[in-house]
């Protein structure tokens, strides 16, 4: 397999982690907002830290994924 193709596939992986956290990571602010009234405090901490974590991941997997399609213009 060549080095491009290589980075194609990571690509792919990247962008399938990348949608299945922003499904996770909307579902969670959804429910917040649905869910408010009836949450209790430690729910809605806890749901809060997992919004921030999976965001931060988001970022993480988004500039990852960049980072591989720049080595990609550069072969």
């Amino acid at each position: 397999m060549s080095k491009l193709d290589e980075l194609k596939e990571e690509v792919s992986w990247y962008k399938a982690l990348f949608f299945a956290l922003f499904a996770a990571d909307a579902s969670m602010v959804a429910w917040m907002f649905n869910g408010y009234e009836s949450a209790n405090q430690l729910q809605l901490g806890l749901a809060t830290f997992a919004v921030l974590v999976i965001s931060l991941l988001l970022i993480l997997v988004n500039v990852k994924a960049f980072n591989k399609i720049k080595q990609m213009k550069d072969l």
